[in-house]
């Protein structure tokens, strides 16, 4: 594939995609000091040439671009190639005038429009491609990787390959390719907003490698056909575009992801090799991608196995999971899923999605759980656990002294409120030894599992009996008491209430088992308010092997 580049750019000021012509934002101001770090390699724009890293005493920049645009890619045995005949292609025009317009903070500032009339192309390859964007905006050496790593070198390969994220970490800024961002003039409305959701969409918003660069990034400068913005300058508009969410993701220099919402974006990217998607994941956690071989050699599973062990060593909200609402973004849908997938142990949630927002775990609440240790399959633990068992919706039994029906979930055809704190204080829910949970088809009706992103596949009915104490009944319920999302059907399973996470929202979440043989199966999670609470005599304390 080949890229247009347009030289007339204009730049989206804010999250719903306006433009203005470029000079109306401020850019990034030149750093202060240069990185210690840098790159063994950069490409000097001037004229293209590889010089030492080390021999460059200012800052750089980084390139972040989807490999399939930067010419025709095609496949020789298990690798892949890419031919360059020269066909993208740069427009420029030939004259320009200076107007002056006012920003959005109201400040008047220098900008320039263009003589469409003066409009030229030219065909290039991919470097005479970066060079023209590179000095269109100032950028004096970056690094981009089919020149600067040694591609034909393997063990010089993947010693660039494991230290990836420190070459945007030390960017100042990383210029990220999207051709297909693009502003289309139209006689009556020239400022008509760019298609921002592009980025999204695009073929860069696919990639594994291009989700660590974007993430290692302190700036970011996105390219367009004809339309760019900088990630410090944009307005953020709130909108519910897909671009919105991820662009404010990965722009913030704020908080870094942890392991669930890095895991979440990470599930359908994909990579020209497989092992180049845990190559990427693991650079976004350089605490424990040493304890992995970045070599193509071994097999994939057995990789796989081993990263996804580390992350749980690392973070346990690893095992927090659940059913996706689309179940086209499941891991078990992901584009290079392998296909002995099903040999990846069950608490790598493969078979489920984790959430795009980063549960904590332990926090204020009190965790009730043992050393754990993983062993190539099999997760050990010894954890509080509260037994479940599932009845079918047609279980719930009206008062005998009305005509209440119960159908989904439902009274009379109204959804049943999520039980929460009031000003009768905590709920507090008694019953039997287990807990009896209805299973649901989740059709018509808003859950609070939905917050996060997955389906609530089962609730917890309850009844209020006094103040602050409830019974987990199904005779004439009122509320619903917690919710589970699970990836499987099952009439048993365990709450791990040793393993609680806090949620946004005021609400815990803690990890489902169940019975599989011999050992147990991590089938999705439970959430319910913060508040509430169960009988002691529900909890009790299980060694558990997990596979």
């Amino acid at each position: 594939m080949y890229i247009v580049y347009d030289s007339n750019q204009r730049e989206i000021y804010q999250m719903d995609g306006w433009t203005h012509p470029p000079g109306i934002n401020s850019k990034l101001d030149d750093p202060k000091e240069v990185p210690e770090f840098k790159p063994t390699w950069l490409v000097r724009v001037s004229d293209m040439q590889v010089v030492p890293g080390a021999s460059v005493n200012e800052h750089y920049w980084a390139l972040s671009y989807a490999w399939s645009q930067s010419g025709q890619i095609t496949k020789k045995g298990e690798d892949f190639e890419r031919v360059d005949e020269g066909k993208h292609e740069i427009i420029t025009y030939k004259t320009q005038k200076n107007i002056e317009q006012e920003d959005w903070q109201g400040k008047r500032r220098n900008a320039y429009e263009t003589d469409l009339e003066s409009k030229t192309t030219r065909n290039v390859k991919f470097e005479g491609l970066i060079q023209k964007i590179c000095q269109d905006f100032g950028i004096r050496y970056i690094f981009y990787d089919q020149m600067c790593v040694v591609q034909d070198n393997h063990q010089d390969k993947m010693r660039e390959i494991e230290q990836m994220h420190l070459f945007y970490e030390n960017a100042h800024c990383t210029l990220v390719l999207v051709p297909e961002l693009e502003h289309k003039d139209t006689v009556f409305h020239r400022n008509s907003p760019a298609n921002i959701d592009a980025i999204a969409d695009s073929e860069w918003g696919t990639r594994a490698w291009t989700l660590l660069e974007a993430y290692s990034s302190k700036n970011i400068l996105f390219v367009g056909r004809n339309v760019h913005f900088w990630s410090n300058a944009i307005r953020r508009v709130f909108t519910q575009s897909k671009a919105d969410v991820f662009i404010r993701d990965v722009c913030s220099n704020v908080n870094k992801w942890g392991v669930s919402r890095s895991v979440w974006y990470a599930r359908t990217r994909t990579s020209s090799r497989a092992h180049d998607r845990i190559f990427a994941l693991a650079n976004m956690f350089p605490d424990v991608k040493h304890g992995i071989n970045f070599t193509y050699d071994q097999p994939l599973l057995d990789l796989m196995v081993r990263f996804f062990g580390l992350l749980v060593h690392k973070d346990l909200t690893m095992l927090l999971f659940g059913a996706p609402i689309d179940p086209t973004i499941s891991d078990e849908k992901a584009t290079d899923r392998p296909q002995d997938a099903n040999y990846l142990p069950s608490w790598t949630g493969i078979n489920g999605v984790h959430m795009q927002e980063d549960p904590v775990f332990g926090n204020t609440l009190k965790p009730d759980i043992s050393d754990y240790k993983i062993t190539g399959k099999y997760l050990y633990l010894s954890s509080a656990a509260i037994p479940v068992k599932i009845v079918k919706p047609s279980s719930i039994q009206k008062a005998a002294d009305t005509e209440d029906s119960y159908g989904d979930y439902t009274k009379d055809g109204q959804p049943l409120n999520f039980l929460r704190e009031d000003e009768n204080g905590p709920p507090h829910i008694s019953g039997a030894s287990f807990l009896t949970f209805v299973s649901t088809t989740n059709e018509g009706h808003s859950t609070h599992t939905e917050e996060y992103g997955l389906k609530a596949t089962h609730f917890l009915p309850v009844r209020q009996e006094e103040e602050e104490q409830w019974t987990n009944t199904l005779k004439a319920p009122t509320h619903i008491g917690a919710f589970l999302s699970l990836t499987e059907e099952c009439t048993e399973c365990h709450l791990l209430s040793g393993i609680p996470f806090d949620l946004l929202y005021d609400v815990i979440a803690m990890p489902v088992v169940k019975k599989d043989k011999e050992n147990y199966k991590l089938i999705g999670s439970c959430f319910l308010d913060r508040s509430t609470s169960f009988d002691s005599a529900t909890h009790t304390r299980h060694d558990f092997v997990i596979e």
